[in-house]
């Protein structure tokens, strides 16, 4: 999938981990856990720009599988994309 994203328009980047419930029997009764499932790169847009009206919460976020894939995206954000420090926000636990 190619997803095309205004750079003008980006408010800020953030780190959202992601899991998921797993619930399974033990015999003695049903259990829950827990895990991973990937990281998420959400963005929010600024407010009344073009992605945000096209965004219903003027946010999207990427789900990467791996944490690796991630890290792999972000190197390339820094590298090309001198607006970054002015992006880079809290990381959110999900």
């Amino acid at each position: 999938t190619c997803r095309f994203i205004r750079t003008g328009d980006i408010k800020s980047l953030s780190r959202q981990n992601e899991s998921t419930r797993v619930s399974y029997n033990t015999g003695g009764g049903i259990r829950g856990k827990s895990i991973a499932i990937g990281v998420s790169l959400v963005i929010k847009y600024k407010e009344g720009s073009v992605s945000a009206k096209e965004n219903r919460d003027a946010e999207e976020s990427l789900f990467f599988s791996k944490s690796e894939q991630y890290q792999e995206v972000m190197e390339l954000i820094k590298d090309k994309c001198p607006q970054y420090l002015g992006w880079a926000g809290d990381k959110r636990e999900g």
